[in-house]
């Protein structure tokens, strides 16, 4: 329940920030961009271990990341986001993942 509401918490403060870089004409600091990559990259982390421990095959939780990445992909936050190489490597590590519907071989 604590890791919900920390999770909804960082989405706002996330949205918070492209706001703020957009009325600010695209003034939001890299090393701020870079703490949010850290902290999606490891909610990407986390989504992917429970995706492949669970037997549905299904994940809220990566639907979620991936939905956020989607929206902030636009922004210079999230094109900063998008260039750290941790986040780049999960998400690549996401797409090459060969397993059908994230079942362990």
């Amino acid at each position: 329940r604590v890791t919900a509401l920390a999770w909804a918490a960082f989405q706002v403060l996330a949205d918070r920030c492209v706001s703020w870089e957009t009325r600010s004409m695209g003034f939001i600091s890299s090393g701020l961009a870079q703490q949010v990559s850290l902290l999606l990259t490891n909610h990407l982390s986390r989504a992917m271990d429970s995706l492949v421990a669970s037997e549905s095959g299904t994940s809220d939780t990566l639907q979620e990341a991936l939905s956020m990445l989607l929206g902030l992909a636009r922004s210079f936050m999230g094109r900063t986001i998008l260039s750290q190489p941790a986040c780049v490597s999960k998400l690549l590590l996401l797409l090459t993942d060969q397993r059908p519907g994230g079942e362990k071989e």
